[in-house]
């Protein structure tokens, strides 16, 4: 008789993410900005990206942000459901940097930091996206069920 307590095996690992240095700190500063507008209570448009696309809850957002943050993983193996959600933050991050309500509001939070610096750093972090996404999109292209995920993460779009 087979034991049905018997953990699943872990999903296959399609790639690894490197995270060394300018990169850590490129994740970082983008996973923070969604953190934020996570706990923001006014802001919904995050969560309703997460609903929309109903790949991962917000405890796995919270779950791969730990390990994509944290120095000491040179290298994060990720699964399909982990590169869908790298893939959709990178993609959100855009939106959010794009927008100029929020980014006047985030504006507002970081009181002490220089507007035009802030303007250029926004830049530089939407090129890093861009550049990530590019990359992504011409590496996975043969997988059916990411194209199918990054299509429907590329037709959602942030409402300025």
């Amino acid at each position: 008789m087979k034991n049905k307590n018997v953990a699943p095996p872990p999903a296959p690992i399609i790639c690894k993410l490197n995270n060394f240095d300018e990169k850590l700190r490129a994740h970082a500063v983008l996973f923070a900005m969604v953190s934020l507008m996570i706990l923001k209570e006014d802001e919904t448009c995050v969560t309703d990206y997460f609903e929309y696309l109903n790949y991962f809850s917000t405890e796995d957002y919270r779950r791969f942000n730990t390990r994509i943050t944290d120095k000491r993983n040179k290298e994060v193996p990720v699964n399909q459901l982990h590169f869908i959600l790298f893939y959709s933050i990178l993609h959100l991050s855009i939106q959010l940097y794009q927008s100029k309500r929020i980014m006047a509001e985030l504006v507002v939070l970081i009181k002490e930091k220089d507007p035009v610096e802030f303007e250029e750093s926004n830049k530089s972090l939407i090129a890093f996206c861009n550049n990530a996404l590019d990359e992504l999109r011409r590496d996975y292209k043969n997988n059916n069920a990411l194209i199918i995920a990054m299509a429907k993460i590329d037709g959602w779009k942030i409402s300025h």
